[in-house]
């Protein structure tokens, strides 16, 4: 198991947010020892715990948190302060043990001054050029993972494209001329 540079290292379980041995675990199998650390400081209640993880990787991944009472705008992704910001606002940072008294306090833990931003893939905004039939795809992509022998796609309409080059910020793929459809990248 390891984790890439910048990684947001997410530790759902009660206290893995302190000095324990799973979490320096985590963090010496991250890339240069990058990213943030997420997770409760002590006991919390499964539900509460529940809730907030649904919040944080929504707002880290851009969908709106609670589908029955959806927000008046769609969510896009926000940094890890953003969400922290609004989880304190929102007091869902803070959990207190009904029975015995205890608070657990929700924390991220930049591990490197080069925090992690934004999680990738997160696109920004398109752009076509008909007359060369290509994508612009502008946002927050990581390293091209194929150079690690991994896979990338760009789905558009449903088809898989042809990516022709790939950056930490942009994409260009080809495609052909087609109607309105769903964009992914994965």
């Amino acid at each position: 198991m390891g984790f890439g540079a910048n990684s947001l290292i997410y530790l759902d379980a009660c206290g893995a947010k302190g000095n324990d041995q799973f979490r320096e675990c985590c963090v010496a199998s991250s890339l240069v020892n990058s990213g943030t650390v997420a997770g409760w400081s002590a006991t919390v209640g499964d539900g509460e715990a529940a809730s907030v993880a649904y919040f944080v990787i929504g707002r880290f991944i851009g969908f709106n948190p609670n589908p029955t009472n959806p927000e008046d705008s769609p969510q896009r992704p926000f940094t890890y302060r953003l969400v922290f910001e609004d989880l304190v606002k929102r007091g869902m940072d803070i959990y207190t043990d009904p029975d015995d008294g205890g608070v657990a306090k929700f924390r991220f833990t930049p591990l490197t001054p080069s925090e992690t931003g934004i999680l990738s893939p997160s696109i920004k905004f398109l752009s076509v050029d008909e007359s060369t039939q290509k994508l612009y795809i502008d946002g927050f992509f990581g390293t091209d993972p194929r150079k690690d022998g991994g896979t990338a796609t760009v789905t558009a309409d449903g088809v898989s494209r042809s990516i022709d080059s790939w950056d930490e910020t942009s994409i260009l793929c080809s495609i052909p001329k087609f109607g309105p459809g769903d964009l992914q990248v994965t």
